[in-house]
């Protein structure tokens, strides 16, 4: 594998890479590192990878990972009305000191003035639910599911952008169902015991 040890810890460095003449681009993320290729490539670097003792992850258990870890999916729990303040994103992909850019006045505004009006919230289920369904907070709008999951550890638990109100502890209600969300603090607390 050439060129997997160049990559320094920070998010986002990269680099070349070629496992068994299948060439990629490896990227650090906070979970580890992603291979792209091309698609025409997929097959023959899992096989090589698969090979070298890595282990294969269903992508349901990759999409519960990144909902305990908190990382947004755009489209589902976040889209292009979302400010990157709400959606917890500030540190990883805004620049307060890069030249302009569209959209810069307000995210500036936002962080040296003012508070977002929605965070992204961890939500700790009581029953499974579904993404979409209507948040309230003592019978007012408050938000709506976004990306939601079936933890092995953590039981249901959904991210969703909800209104500044909804602090971590409050309990919303979900949809038209008898399901009720406890807003956590993102991400969901490691080790966190599952809810009877």
């Amino acid at each position: 594998m050439a060129g997997a040890g160049k990559l320094t810890d920070d998010e986002h460095a990269n680099g070349p890479l070629e496992v068994d003449g299948a060439s990629a681009l490896a990227v650090r993320t906070e979970d580890g590192v992603d291979l792209i290729c091309d698609a025409g490539d997929t097959e023959r670097l899992r096989a090589a990878l698969l090979e070298r003792g890595a282990a294969a992850v269903s992508a349901p258990a990759a999409e519960c990972l990144r909902v305990e870890r908190g990382r947004p999916r755009f489209g589902i729990d976040m889209d292009d009305t979302t400010i990157p303040q709400e959606a917890g994103l500030n540190a990883r992909a805004v620049s307060f000191t890069k030249g302009c850019y569209v959209g810069q006045e307000t995210v500036a505004r936002l962080h040296y003035r003012g508070k977002a009006n929605r965070h992204l919230r961890g939500l700790r289920l009581s029953a499974p639910a579904c993404t979409g369904d209507q948040l309230q907070l003592a019978g007012r709008p408050a938000g709506r599911l976004g990306s939601v999951a079936l933890s092995p550890s953590l039981g249901p638990i959904a991210l969703a952008l909800v209104r500044r109100e909804a602090e971590p502890g409050a309990v919303l209600e979900v949809g038209e169902q008898d399901v009720t969300a406890e807003v956590c603090e993102l991400p969901f607390a490691p080790g966190e015991p599952r809810r009877p």
